[in-house]
């Protein structure tokens, strides 16, 4: 989160690193959908689907009034280099709605998804992640390629392979970021230890004090204290909802790491729909951003724990050469266009190419490229799958960040960004025939 912007999660609000959490007692909110401003787009040109002549209307998120709690408490002064708020009057609902509209505050919407793939994402080695990168530079050049995110961060948790100071941008004190719509976390256990603090606001005080000590850390791996901001006095006095111990956060990164990595059914892939689909996918340069290709592992270049490297390293002995395919993701981030602008601005942010001048970065808010592989399972989670719309509308399995598309073809031609103009991806969708996009969402799901 930069300062000076709130990103919005559902969950908290973050005003220069203080924060209100809005679904606390006595805050509340509303949000719609409104059409797209032609600003925000990088390509415009219209998304039209041949196989159900339908042509998709582009939005934006757009929020409503926001109620605030009359009890208001601040801790003042605000010990933080940036002091705010000042006043009750800063964090009522009339003062949040103005820094919307105005634009000095942005927001995003994050839906969590299905869990699934998570050890899969842990063996990507880190060499492959380093080459997804290096070819979109060569293919898109340095400004519109994913990005690689670096981070402090444990493996085999806080008794591991520790990095806490990440300064190189690079292996040598960093590790890659693989976990996340935002990409901020290196491994499950720090995963697992994040998703508590910012979803449930638990704690993790036993690891924070074997990292850290009583040294005070503006972004740690583990939390000592309650996920607010030092203005909220109600949130600064309270504990927390639970205190976890590395115990309790390894064992539920191993159970994460166990949950839903599919095998595609040999049956279903040899269908000539699901066959011909997979061209249709590369014809329109799905690949280069949601990897299908085979990825060989080198289990000491992952982020698995010991347990599940140890177990790789034997298989490699054996000469039975592990490997990954089909996932569906590089592990990079990238710029989405409209789908990533998260402030409201008076003024183009964008050059000719689409990408965001270097003032105007606190616009937009990268994504991580999420994994396609288990899409067939969502239909399952959904009920999509039974159509139950009167309309004859599939009915939705939310899908992208936020969960606007409602089934992977509509994500698809949803997509926006400077990569998506230069690979003339929305092109190559309107371009196919009713056939092709019957086939290309056989293939999606199929992983």
């Amino acid at each position: 989160m930069r300062a000076g912007d709130i990103y919005y999660n559902n969950k908290i609000m973050n005003f220069y690193g203080d924060s209100f959490h809005v679904t606390a007692p006595g805050y509340s909110y509303a949000w719609t959908y409104e059409a797209v401003n032609p600003n925000r787009l990088v390509v415009s040109a219209p998304r039209v689907n041949a196989e159900l002549d339908k042509t998709y209307a582009l939005r934006q998120i757009k929020l409503g009034t926001f109620e605030t709690t009359a009890s208001c408490q601040l801790v003042l002064p605000a010990p933080t280099s940036k002091p705010w708020p000042t006043s009750c009057a800063d964090v009522n609902g009339a003062a949040i709605t103005g820094a919307i509209d105005d634009g000095a505050v942005g927001y995003l919407h994050l839906n969590g998804k299905r869990l699934g793939n998570l050890s899969a994402i842990e063996a990507i080695p880190n060499q492959a992640i380093l080459g997804f990168h290096t070819s979109q530079v060569a293919l898109l050049g340095a400004s519109i390629a994913g990005e690689i995110i670096w981070n402090a961060g444990a493996r085999d948790g806080i008794n591991g392979n520790v990095h806490l100071n990440c300064r190189t941008n690079s292996l040598t004190d960093c590790f890659i970021g693989r976990f996340g719509w935002l990409g901020d976390r290196v491994s499950l256990e720090d995963q697992v230890a994040n998703a508590a603090f910012v979803e449930m606001n638990m704690l993790s005080t036993q690891g924070y004090q074997k990292l850290y000590g009583n040294e005070d850390v503006a972004f740690p791996i583990r939390y000592a204290y309650p996920n607010c901001g030092p203005a909220d006095k109600a949130c600064v006095q309270s504990k927390g909802n639970a205190d976890l111990s590395e115990l309790d956060i390894d064992r539920m990164a191993n159970y994460a790491r166990w949950l839903g990595n599919p095998t595609r059914s040999e049956f279903q892939v040899a269908l000539p729909d699901v066959i011909a689909g997979e061209q249709v996918f590369r014809q329109v340069k799905c690949d280069t951003c949601h990897v299908i290709r085979k990825i060989d592992i080198v289990p000491e270049d992952t982020m698995l724990s010991k347990d599940f490297r140890d177990r790789l390293a034997t298989r490699v002995a054996q000469s039975a050469n592990p490997f990954l395919s089909y996932l569906g993701t590089d592990l990079l981030m990238h710029d989405m266009g409209y789908l990533s602008q998260v402030a409201n601005a008076a003024q183009a942010i964008r050059d000719q190419n689409g990408v965001v001048l270097p003032a105007f970065q606190n616009y937009m808010q990268k994504l991580r490229t999420p994994p396609l592989k288990g899409l067939r399972f969502n239909r399952f989670v959904t009920e999509s799958h039974k159509n139950t719309k009167a309309s004859g509308d599939p009915a939705c399995d939310f899908l992208l960040h936020d969960g606007r598309a409602c089934d992977a073809i509509e994500a698809a031609f949803l997509h926006d960004g400077p990569a998506i103009k230069q690979l003339g991806v929305i092109e190559g969708l309107n371009g196919l025939s009713s056939k092709q996009v019957l086939q290309l969402r056989a293939f999606l799901y199929s992983l």
